[in-house]
């Protein structure tokens, strides 16, 4: 896939927020991480949770841009 004049601004439109969720994703991992190391007893789904949104953030915009030609 080739980035053109005519696609430019809208992959960069779906980069951008694909870098703004991974970071705010990224901040509240961390914000567990280290909040579970505290608290005894704090469960560990919200990681699993917040890993897989990554995921399928990623995925989504992938697809996005794919299909953005």
């Amino acid at each position: 896939m080739a980035v053109t004049e005519e696609n430019r601004e809208r992959l960069y439109k779906i980069a951008m927020i694909m870098m703004g969720g991974i970071k705010v994703l990224v901040t509240a991992l961390l914000i567990d991480v280290g909040v579970s190391s505290l608290v005894e007893g704090y469960p560990i789904w919200p990681m699993y949770m917040m890993l897989g949104v990554m995921m399928i953030l990623i995925i989504v915009s992938i697809v996005q841009m794919v299909r953005a030609k």
